[in-house]
């Protein structure tokens, strides 16, 4: 969708410096269809707050949000459910979430329906290992908008940001 869209606005931006050129609006136009064709449509900045099993993780996921999605800035990162974490997500609009947290296995998980009850209009992304049907299955339930897989390539991360901000479910296709 996400393409097809970029190539229409990219045609009617063409059509349009063609019939009526002005200065400079061309460069602006194709860095619009940039923009929609690696998948980060709509606009403004989104905070997001990434919950991960280490130190060095957090770190790492946090920089490649920020450098390679369109208009994310990390709010925070923790290790683990502690409530200064939990107090820091006022200024969060999206959640990234490990199952396995320093809490232990699956702690993640009881984050994650903590966090849904006490902030319901967080967006909750799941950051999986493998994409197993009962960990999906139990991510949406315990309030989830989206559920990724390490191993797809890094854009899905971003859509899915992207995605679960706009009010959209993400899942992805491949599941075992």
């Amino acid at each position: 969708m996400g393409l097809v869209w970029a190539g229409l606005s990219l045609y009617i931006a063409i059509t349009r410096e063609y019939l009526h050129p002005k200065e400079g609006s061309l460069p602006k136009a194709m860095e619009e269809v940039q923009r929609l064709a690696t998948g980060t449509e709509g606009t403004g900045n989104i905070a997001v707050f990434v919950f991960e099993s280490n130190q060095m993780s957090c770190e790492l996921l946090s920089r490649a949000l920020e450098e390679s999605c369109y208009g994310v800035t990390v709010s925070g990162a923790d290790v683990s459910s502690t409530a200064d974490a939990i107090s820091m997500l006022a200024k969060s609009d999206v959640v990234v979430i490990s199952p396995t947290l320093r809490d232990g296995p699956l702690s993640g998980f009881t984050l994650l329906r903590r966090l849904s009850r006490a902030h319901p209009r967080l967006r909750c992304v799941v950051l999986l290992d493998k994409c197993e049907r009962d960990l999906v299955i139990e991510a949406f339930p315990s309030g989830a908008v989206g559920v990724c897989q390490r191993d797809q390539p890094y854009e899905m991360l971003c859509k899915s940001v992207w995605s679960g901000y706009s009010g959209q479910i993400w899942a992805s296709t491949r599941v075992t």
